[in-house]
């Protein structure tokens, strides 16, 4: 009954352009031919470019997609095998990758690449290593992430914390990464 009705209201919205009708199987005829060749039996369904007058050509076009490669790094570590390190972990999670994504949407053109890496617990771990920081971020599977950055030259503590927000987290990051650093306090 279902198709039915459905059919019977796209016959109905139709009707402004041409007659179409439901066949016996209770479902509706192509309103449109396929690729401007008319149809077999019955009226031909007319676009309402062709029912104005306007004539269409054709047009092959082209569809470039630019994906960010970080964005395909972080798909591709979900296609990895249970026990990829040796052990048992398993693939990264689909949560932990859509976070990690939203993170990569974040972040500017003058912020360089990180590094990569699946973590055990399902997770994704995005590591940056600069003159005198190493910046950590990451992001686990409960949605949940943190991050920690390092003084490279005596290991110590400089900013540690969860994860509130995508911006947040960009905003550390720049910081720590690009070096615009607010001056520190000995």
């Amino acid at each position: 009954m279902r198709n039915r009705v459905t059919a019977t209201r796209a016959e109905n919205a139709a009707q402004v352009l041409n007659k179409t009708s439901i066949n016996d199987t209770g479902t509706a005829r192509d309103l449109f031919p396929y690729r401007g060749e008319p149809e077999t039996s019955g009226s031909l369904s007319v676009s309402i470019f062709g029912a104005l007058g306007i004539p269409l050509t054709p047009e092959r076009m082209r569809l470039t997609l630019n994906i960010n490669p970080l964005v395909t790094r972080i798909l591709r570590l979900g296609d990895r095998p249970s026990g990829w390190n040796t052990y048992s972990a398993g693939p990264v999670d689909e949560r932990a990758q859509h976070e990690a994504m939203k993170f990569v949407g974040t972040l500017g053109a003058t912020v360089p690449r990180p590094n990569i890496a699946p973590l055990a617990n399902r997770g994704i771990a995005f590591k940056w290593l600069t003159g005198d920081r190493e910046i950590d971020v990451r992001f686990f599977p409960d949605g949940r992430g943190d991050y920690c950055v390092v003084r490279r030259r005596d290991e110590q503590l400089v900013a540690e914390g969860v994860i509130h927000s995508a911006e947040t987290l960009k905003r550390i990051v720049e910081e720590h990464v690009l070096g615009h650093l607010p001056p520190l306090t000995v």
